[in-house]
């Protein structure tokens, strides 16, 4: 799937698996001492989300606060 930044910058769509990508950029950044494609505290802000949503379902879909 493709898309774009909000700066307006166009996506290509990825014909490789996306997580196969990552660790392999995680994998140079280690060894080269190089940023990350992505840093580890996105991925965490994910996992937040993603536990707010599983207690929402479990308290009948009420707010959860992040």
């Amino acid at each position: 799937m493709g898309g774009k930044t909000s700066d307006g910058k166009i996506l290509h769509p990825i014909n490789k698996k996306q997580q196969v990508l990552q660790m392999q950029d995680d994998t140079k950044a280690i060894l080269q001492n190089l940023p990350e494609m992505v840093p580890g505290e996105e991925g965490l802000k994910d996992i937040v989300i993603v536990e707010a949503i599983k207690k929402s379902v479990q308290n009948d879909s009420k707010y959860v606060h992040l």
